[in-house]
């Protein structure tokens, strides 16, 4: 799926809800992979205007409820954060400082 960001961009939209990142990622971490590959399906869904701010804010908003997500936050690569602050950027405030505070 890395080799086709549209299709994977598809899938997440269509197939993952921003409320089951939290029940899928409630007791257990995220891999880092995984978070990768999401970011990665936010940012084409962005990019291809198939999704809106407050659908992107919603994910934001939920990805930060899953399990250990400031460990997970803190592995990303340093384009993997910059992607991540700029998909937050139409979540509320509040949701954008716990992004800031955990990616650091």
């Amino acid at each position: 799926m890395k080799r086709h960001p549209a299709v994977l961009a598809r899938y997440v939209r269509e197939r993952v809800p921003a409320p089951l990142l939290r029940s899928l990622f409630g007791r257990s971490p995220m891999e880092p992979d995984d978070l990768s590959l999401l970011i990665t399906a936010l940012q084409t869904s962005v990019q291809d205007g198939a999704m809106g701010p407050e659908q992107t804010a919603e994910y934001c908003q939920h990805l930060l409820r899953t399990h250990t997500v400031d460990t997970q936050l803190a592995m990303l690569s340093s384009s993997e954060k910059q992607a991540l602050r700029e998909l937050s950027a139409a979540a509320p405030q509040e949701v954008q400082g716990a992004l800031r505070a955990a990616i650091g």
